[in-house]
């Protein structure tokens, strides 16, 4: 009598091989690229930024509001297309293209300015900043006494070779009327050099207390970088005894030309690059992961053989 001999017992591979580990994880990886490219594509409001050259104004002095840092979204329908300043006393400019804006205050006070900022999918986002403004102080003295309380460019930002013109606030703070002055501008330039822009006289006599715009005359672009544009006023008359106040640095950058988009209008369909990248490689993960998830699994060397005896009978005669 034969003993039966027992055939030891190998383990089956199941569903939760090696290759169903690394379909899964492939799966994994793919629905955490597609999340992070839908993250990335969903538009965004704009990132608003306001700033202000005088924090603490007199009463009557005119301030620059200035929203030319604020973002948009993307170039295409997420660039910035308005800006609603509101200087926080119950006046609003209404929308407007410009970044910037200038208001004087009527009233001493603490005033919460504002300003909010549209791109041309609709989508706002605010900004805002404290100003408190400040009684006029007294007169200096008997003579006059001409100030510059505020200066600015246009374009505010100019780009090399453009044409730029300085604009200046100036103020009688003194006790007498100027009848005459002098308003002097000068370039300093990045390289270190300063160069004379030109003069300009007040073309009115300035009472106690009242203000002027003196714009400068014409001037290029050069160098890029930063900027410091200097005025100074002179030959006041009659004749100041309070000068301290008769110049003013006026910040200005200059950057090189914008080079225009060549992919078509502004306002069409624009594809994120990194969004792209993002969505290819989660499709192929998501592919690579079906791939090994669902081929069917080769036969195993290690499997045992199978218990039921061959089928050895002949095939059937047919017809009988």
């Amino acid at each position: 009598m034969v003993a039966a001999v027992t055939s030891p017992c190998v383990e089956r591979r199941g569903s939760h091989g090696p290759r169903s580990r690394l379909g899964v994880a492939l799966a994994v990886v793919g629905v955490f690229l597609f999340l992070l490219a839908a993250a990335r594509a969903t538009p965004l409001p704009p990132a608003a930024v306001l700033r202000a050259d005088d924090l603490t104004p007199f009463v009557g002095e005119p301030v620059r509001f200035d929203a030319s840092s604020s973002e948009g979204h993307d170039e295409g329908n997420g660039r910035i297309v308005g800006f609603l300043f509101r200087p926080g006393d119950g006046t609003e400019a209404g929308w407007q293209g410009a970044p910037y804006f200038d208001h004087a205050y009527a009233a001493t006070g603490l005033y919460r300015a504002s300003v909010l900022v549209r791109d041309a999918r609709g989508l706002q986002s605010a900004a805002a900043l404290e100003i408190r403004v400040r009684d006029p102080l007294p007169p200096t003295g008997e003579a006059p006494d001409l100030a510059i309380v505020q200066g600015s460019t246009d374009p505010p930002k100019p780009e090399l070779d453009d044409v730029v013109r300085a604009y200046v606030t100036v103020a009688n703070r003194g006790g007498t009327a100027a009848v005459a002055a002098t308003v002097d501008f000068f370039d300093g330039r990045p390289g270190g050099s300063e160069i004379e822009i030109g003069s300009v006289h007040l073309a009115d006599p300035l009472g106690v207390g009242d203000l002027t715009v003196v714009v400068s005359p014409a001037f290029l672009a050069l160098e890029e970088g930063a900027h410091e544009l200097r005025v100074l006023v002179r030959d006041v008359a009659p004749a100041e005894t309070f000068t301290d106040d008769n110049e003013r640095l006026v910040p200005m950058t200059v950057a090189r030309p914008t080079v225009p988009p060549v992919d078509g209008p502004r306002d069409g369909f624009a594809v994120d690059p990194v969004v792209l990248g993002l969505a290819v490689a989660a499709g192929a993960s998501l592919l690579a992961a079906a791939v090994f998830l669902t081929r069917p699994r080769p036969p195993s060397p290690l499997e045992p053989p199978s218990h039921v005896p061959p089928d050895r009978t002949p095939p059937p005669i047919w017809p009988p």
